[in-house]
């Protein structure tokens, strides 16, 4: 597949990273007053004491910085973020907990969609894929302690798009790692209006997505497998992209080498937040995978914003 050929600019990526904190809660913070209230709070009973807007926040920098949420509990303590989320308290480990158990997947997505909205323009390249993440749902103590060899190995699949502008995630879906790729492509382009092309792997190679892509007005490259015949079967576009990839072997083979592209974000996500999440409930192990989501594109957006500022390049070549 190759490797990529260009990289975030390290000028750009230094001044971001080196406080990353303080700039991902103003972003986050200047979008989630763009959208409602994560929750509605109960009607009967006391009065809460954190705005959900608030708790939302917290729970995506514990996310955000790779913290359990004792080890987020007093980075709260340190009074930094109290005086950048412009409240007089902030609230323990516990109501981070239950926070995360509030949120809920579509209130994510409309951030995210808020979020990648002015890198979505017409012509954009997508790129789709999965990954797993490992699911920790025992305690490695407890089966030291009854005597237990625990073998078992639990896997969530996180499929993504991305756009190749600015590399971020314009969708996402976590399935069972049983579920296959091919079917989670529609879901994936939901907030994409018009694209230019569509790169995938033989995963996704189907009729049917060929047609999903062809109704953004996009062509779909698939990698082709040696069975695989031009028989159209109801999808001109199906046609079209094996007859391509057939006689122009050697170019349709440079476009679907873009791919490398998600190999790395994949990658680096899993540097940067951790390649396993460690929850019981479900809703939480899935927020959890949601909210890297927003992390990491907070971080391209800060990074677009800061080269924009700076006059410099978003990308540059690999050395």
């Amino acid at each position: 597949m190759g490797k990529p050929k260009r990289r975030a600019n390290p000028k750009v990526v230094s001044r971001v990273d080196k406080n990353l904190e303080e700039l991902t809660a103003k972003e986050a913070k200047k979008f989630v007053r763009k959208l409602s209230p994560p929750w509605e709070e109960n009607k009967r009973g006391r009065r809460p004491t954190h705005d959900s807007r608030t708790v939302f926040i917290l729970c995506l920098l514990m996310v955000s910085l790779n913290l359990t949420y004792d080890k987020m509990e007093s980075e709260i303590r340190k009074g930094h973020l109290q005086r950048i989320l412009e409240v007089k308290t902030l609230p323990g480990h516990s109501v981070l907990n239950r926070g995360m158990l509030r949120l809920n997947q579509k209130y994510v997505r409309k951030f995210n969609k808020l979020l990648v909205r002015k890198f979505l323009k017409k012509g954009v390249t997508i790129i789709v894929d999965s990954t797993g993440i490992r699911l920790k749902t025992s305690s490695s103590w407890y089966d030291i302690r009854i005597g237990r060899k625990n073998k078992r190995k639990d896997n969530a699949k996180f499929h993504i798009a991305i756009e190749i502008s600015r590399n971020t995630i314009v969708g996402y879906k976590i399935t069972s790692w049983k579920r296959s790729d091919s079917v989670q492509l529609k879901f994936l382009l939901t907030n994409v209006d018009e694209v230019l092309r569509v790169l995938a792997d033989a995963g996704y190679l189907s009729r049917e997505n060929c047609n999903v892509v062809a109704k953004k007005n996009g062509k779909p490259y698939f990698r082709i497998q040696e069975r695989t015949t031009a028989k159209a079967k109801g999808s001109a576009s199906w046609k079209k992209m094996v007859n391509f990839a057939q006689k122009r072997k050697e170019l349709y083979d440079q476009i679907l080498g873009l791919r490398s592209v998600i190999e790395s974000i994949m990658s680096a996500i899993k540097r940067r937040y951790g390649n396993s999440v460690r929850a019981i409930k479900r809703k939480t192990r899935n927020i959890s995978i949601a909210l890297r989501v927003l992390a990491f594109n907070i971080k391209q957006t800060l990074y677009d914003k800061t080269a924009k500022r700076l006059g410099l390049p978003f990308w540059v070549k690999y050395d």
